[in-house]
């Protein structure tokens, strides 16, 4: 079982007193990656990991968000289908783009 997730890292808050958000991965194991975003949690909508309405330019934020996703079930997708073993940290490195291939 797979399932990717957009979501508002609470763990940690930058300097700017906004949390990093960050695509799960769970395939097997849970792993985050950072999509070099930040939100402040009152512009947050939990459930559907989007901007809220009250957030400034929530719109093409969020059309950004769904880019990443998109992205990143495309890419799953195919690792599946290919039938090969794969890592949760390799498909890191292909989804921030530094795998060498």
């Amino acid at each position: 079982m797979s399932a990717l997730k957009i979501v508002l890292y609470k763990n940690k808050q930058l300097a700017n007193g906004e949390n990093p958000i960050r695509l799960r991965v769970y395939f097997g194991t849970e792993r985050y990656i950072s999509l070099g975003m930040s939100a402040k949690p009152s512009d947050w909508n939990d459930k559907y990991g989007r901007f809220n309405a009250k957030s400034p330019n929530f719109e093409a934020r969020n059309a950004i968000l769904r880019n990443h996703l998109a992205r990143a079930e495309a890419m799953l997708s195919e690792i599946i289908e290919s039938g090969k073993p794969f890592s949760i940290h390799e498909f890191k490195i292909k989804f921030l783009g530094n795998d060498k291939k």
